[in-house]
């Protein structure tokens, strides 16, 4: 985008003056969506006519509002703000369903910025941790999932956050301890010393998993009310779901075709797939059964990318159940397939190249008792 010279203050150039403009559109663009809505199954003119009128006062309030809450875009932090604003109330007009996303792997539901690029990797401890980042409205949003291996109680947390900090060479500046129910959370403002940067934390904090949502920028900009307000609603978006409840309702319907094998041994299955012998390959949130007696099994590749995948495997007794690879993907093993104990080979195979003929089965392998059911 080209440069453009600020009406209001003319030695200001800004590659974002542009920007402020194309918002204003946007605002118009979601009240014009907002009246089509209010006039779906109205036939009389003057009942149009007055929702028409109403609707244009309150887009002449926001309009005049956004211009002087950014100061038409001099207050920058003020501006991201607005387009944060005007992006959520329009996708919640269009369809509220794309304004949080689930993670049912960690159980954390949150706001869902367009954008969020997930990774997924194993701690240094064999623990399961995902990161989903994107760089907008200014900041740097990031949220880190990881299974929660640590002995103090969740309540007691706030000394072991101020000495994370402290040793990272982070100023405290406020931390403060919110009540969430059963979890606990702890929101903190802090500044990096080293790297010049202000950031905004929220921890959400569980037996289960810690959540941690990072807003960060660096600080050459003084104002930052408008970029608090941003971490604000992200945070307040952050709940801790029920996961099993949610996989349990994925699977409902979702039947897999289970096909039957000869008996495969540790190197080779039909003279072409090689068996890795490397573990933790991926990673199980949990066993759980849905009420039928049925055994579901979540599970989601970690080693390799999910774009690189060709098939999810699950072997089990003489058994095979094949799935493509989704955010999602669980394995229902219905009850008439359990036996008393059964070993349980659960992976994924690349998609093919030309240097390697055979299929390398990447996989986890464990027993399955029936007392898991």
């Amino acid at each position: 985008m080209n440069k453009a010279t600020s009406w209001k203050k003319s030695e200001d150039l800004s590659d974002y003056l542009l920007n402020h403009e194309q918002y204003h559109f946007n605002l118009s663009q979601y009240y014009a969506l907002k009246l089509d809505a209010q006039l779906e199954g109205i036939d009389d003119p003057k009942e149009a006519v007055r929702k028409l009128r109403s609707i244009q006062v309150d887009l002449s309030k926001a309009q005049t509002k956004y211009d002087s809450e950014s100061d038409h875009d001099l207050n920058y932090d003020m501006q991201h703000y607005w387009e944060f604003k005007i992006d959520s109330v329009t996708t919640a007009l269009i369809d509220s369903t794309h304004l949080t996303r689930k993670d049912l792997y960690t159980g954390l539901e949150f706001y869902n910025l367009d954008g969020f690029e997930k990774s997924k990797r194993f701690t240094d401890n064999g623990g399961f941790e995902t990161e989903y980042e994107v760089n907008k409205y200014g900041l740097t949003v990031s949220i880190n999932s990881v299974q929660n291996n640590q002995e103090e109680d969740p309540s007691s947390y706030r000394e072991a956050l101020i000495d994370f900090y402290s040793k990272d060479s982070m100023l405290v500046k406020q931390l403060d301890h919110i009540d969430f129910g059963k979890a606990h959370a702890y929101q903190a403002h802090i500044y990096d010393t080293t790297k010049n940067i202000i950031a905004f934390d929220y921890w959400l904090v569980d037996n289960w998993s810690i959540h941690i949502l990072r807003a960060q920028k660096q600080t050459e900009q003084a104002n930052i009310e408008g970029y608090q307000k941003i971490f604000n609603a992200l945070s307040k978006s952050m709940n801790i779901m029920d996961f099993r409840s949610e996989w349990i309702s994925l699977s409902a319907g979702n039947e897999q075709e289970i096909s039957n094998v000869e008996k495969y041994d540790r190197n080779t299955h039909d003279g072409c797939m090689v068996i890795d012998e490397e573990v933790n390959q991926g990673f199980i949130p949990d066993f759980i059964t849905d009420g039928r007696g049925n055994l579901l099994i979540p599970y989601t590749p970690v080693i390799h990318n999910d774009s690189l995948i060709e098939t999810a495997i699950l072997f089990f007794n003489d058994n095979i159940i094949e799935s493509d690879i989704s955010d999602s993907l669980v394995f229902l093993v219905p009850k008439e397939y359990l036996s008393e104990k059964a070993e349980v080979f659960i992976g994924y195979t690349l998609k093919a190249d030309t240097v390697n003929i055979c299929s390398t089965f990447y996989n986890s392998n464990f027993i399955l008792e029936r007392s898991l059911n």
